[in-house]
């Protein structure tokens, strides 16, 4: 934000028509990026920028803090864009202009998408073109988020303010973008292999049928070769990071057409754009022949049909950021390039399917010690009880993956809510689970092997300790609460940050993945590096040997460990209100149905597998990325309800519209 911003804004607010044609001439370029970025289509983009300046005139006068107007026209930008994805499909896409179009090769007028004219302008090559290039293959959500990040890293807008347009804490956002980039780096090296010649020959068969245009479908099969292909790897193995290759970057200029638009709307007048600071850009490099701009306002060139304005406003870079999130680092300048990423083995901790039933295990109590005699009805209480500390001990149970006891649940009108006895000793048994609790969270971050090493070397109640599992750590959520998720009078003091688990992700990198579990709001996510450093919990656990032992019959699978029942196949798609009513008018078995709780759905995940991340001959029809929809309500936004995604196992409750439902009955 300039110094005399603050003026500015208020001085158009008081009706001064130059301060506000000054101050949307200094952001227009910003929106006009992230809106490409996020849309594509140019006509579409022209479109929305628009809009969001309307809306900007519109509703300024209601802005309280002068300060904040960068922050505000960002989540402005944000909404507009959302507001374009959510119209009706069936509306009639605007035509695409001449501005837009070229003719490559003498093949025929094309129409550029705005990657594509950022490559032609900007005169892209090498890593710079295949990084913008693999933004166009992003899911719809992961583009928006990539925009955003991509100013963020430029030093044009801050983490602060890309969290406030989402909505979200900063903890929650940076999850939502460590995912976005994990996506962005498989397809820059599905980018670089797409260009290699010749192609590797199991992804030229693969794309003998592809038509060129970079979609989802074709995204997951081209990824899915590349990420296991040695000769695909080796083209990317020298990668930069990708947040260094976006701090070299300018901002796309305005194309003629919108300038036009907007100065005949009275938003911008012609003579900001004739300002001497601000066309630089657009004038091409004398002592550069190969410059592309020498030949865009020409007719005689192969790019002679894009038209762009002879001047036009740039923003140049700033330094790459080291953003702390959460009580952790994120270092954006050190994204790591994608060396390697194959399944891991599988073989010893698949799950395998069986016909034993489950042989109920003999309980005995031990006395232990309560904080509070007076248990909290619709709450998880913490009360006076003898504690069976061996009913846990399970012959054969799974081992590190799998639960082998019953699920807690935390959603209303769920069955086996959280139960927990406080010891005098600094630990807390949960009487669901049987698993025992370091109470008091570690005091200092650890990275992933710090956090292995601090648990081993933990005194407290015996030792014994190590860190827990996805599962294990997953079974401490309270989806009821945030900031944090977890029943605060059991463990008290716990911060709102992320925790280590022992479990690596199914796909093997380097650097390595691991999950953790964020406390605020309980999402799990497998976008750890294992060099970052994360709070930790420690837990005492049986151990034992094996894996989980499903009995499918009558198109239900029997999980005999957490005493489950699944409907094996899943419904079609469905809004999250229909979930419920669809399981219980649900006709199988003459059983009564119900739809499980997020924590419920996590023990069905198999960490050895992506794509999905489920025993596939229990569970055959899982869509490899779809969600499952939860009982759940999500605390920290209300009217959302939790989910499931099979893809790898993560969980999210935000901007969720379709799921598909499994449903669950204990047996």
């Amino acid at each position: 934000m300039q110094e005399d911003e603050p003026g500015l804004v208020r001085d158009a607010q008081a009706g001064d028509h130059d301060a506000l044609r000054e101050l949307l001439a200094r952001y227009v370029p910003l929106v006009y990026n992230l809106v490409g970025r996020s849309v594509s289509r140019p006509a579409d983009v022209d479109d929305v920028t628009q809009e969001v300046l309307l809306r900007v005139v519109r509703d300024l006068p209601g802005l309280e803090s002068p300060a904040s107007f960068r922050s505000w026209l960002v989540t402005i930008t944000v909404h507009q864009i959302g507001d374009h994805f959510r119209r009706p499909v069936t509306e009639v896409p605007a035509p695409v202009s001449d501005d837009w179009l070229v003719d490559v090769g003498g093949r025929g007028e094309i129409s550029l998408e705005f990657e594509d004219l950022a490559v032609l302008w900007l005169d892209l090559k090498g890593q710079h073109r295949d990084l913008v290039r693999a933004g166009q293959w992003l899911d719809q959500e992961h583009r928006a988020l990539l925009a955003l990040w991509w100013e963020e890293c430029a030093g044009r807008i801050t983490r602060t303010e890309i969290a406030a347009s989402l909505d979200l804490g900063e903890a929650h956002t940076a999850v939502r973008l460590q995912r976005m980039r994990e996506q962005l780096e498989q397809c820059r090296v599905a980018v670089v292999a797409l260009e290699r010649r010749p192609l590797c020959e199991g992804l030229a068969a693969i794309v003998t049928d592809w038509d060129g245009d970079p979609n989802t479908l074709w995204r997951k099969r081209i990824t899915k070769h590349v990420r296991t292909c040695v000769v695909c790897l080796r083209e990317a193995e020298h990668q930069v990071p990708t947040s260094r290759l976006i701090a070299g970057l300018q901002l796309l200029p305005l194309p003629a057409a919108l300038i036009a638009a907007l100065v005949e709307k009275g938003l911008l007048t012609a003579e900001q754009w004739e300002d001497a600071e601000l066309v630089a850009a657009s004038t091409a490099d004398p002592d550069n022949p190969d410059d592309p701009r020498h030949d865009l306002p020409g007719d005689h060139t192969a790019w002679s049909t894009v038209r762009w304005a002879g001047r036009v406003a740039t923003v140049t870079t700033a330094a790459t950021l080291l953003l702390f999130v959460g009580g952790f680092l994120y270092d954006v300048s050190q994204t790591p390039p994608v060396r390697q990423e194959v399944p891991r083995d599988t073989t010893a901790v698949s799950a395998a399917m069986s016909t034993i039933s489950p042989t109920p295990a003999p309980a005995t109590t031990s006395a232990a010690t309560s904080v509070s005699p007076t248990p909290e009805p619709t709450k998880t209480s913490i009360r006076k009880k003898a504690v069976a500390t061996d009913r846990c001990a399970r012959t054969g149970a799974p081992d590190a993956v799998w639960a082998g006891w019953t699920m807690p649940n935390s959603g209303e009108g769920l069955p086996d809510q959280h139960r927990y006895t406080v010891r005098q000793d600094g630990t807390v048994v949960d009487e669901v689970t049987c698993l025992v609790w370091q109470r008091s969270s570690a005091a200092n971050s650890y990275t992933y092997a710090g956090a292995q090493s601090y648990c081993k070397n933990l005194k407290l109640a015996d030792g014994d300790w190590s860190v827990p599992t996805r599962v294990e750590l997953t079974s401490l959520i309270d989806t009821t609460r945030s900031g944090p998720a977890i029943d605060t009078k059991a463990f008290p003091d716990t911060p709102v940050a992320f925790f280590w688990t022992s479990s690596p992700w199914a796909t093997e990198h380097d650097p390595a993945f691991a999950w953790i579990v964020n406390f605020f709001e309980g999402l799990t996510s497998n976008a750890a590096e294992e060099s970052g450093k994360f709070s930790v919990r420690c837990v005492q656990s049986a151990g034992g040997s094996g894996a989980a032992k499903y009995t499918i019959a009558d198109g239900q699978v029997k999980d005999p460990m957490t005493g489950l029942v699944w409907q094996r196949s899943s419904s079609s798609a469905m809004a999250a209100p229909k979930a419920s009513g669809y399981c219980s008018n649900l006709a199988l078995g003459g059983e009564k149905w119900r739809l499980p709780g997020v924590q419920e759905l996590a023990t069905l995940v198999d960490e050895s597998l992506v794509g999905p991340a489920i025993n596939r001959k229990a569970f055959p029809d899982t869509p490899a990325r779809g969600w499952y929809w939860a009982a759940n309500r999500a605390a920290p936004e209300e009217g959302s309800r939790w989910a499931l995604n099979y893809d790898d196992g993560y969980s999210n409750y935000r901007d969720l519209t379709s799921g598909v439902v499994r449903c669950v009955r204990t047996a």
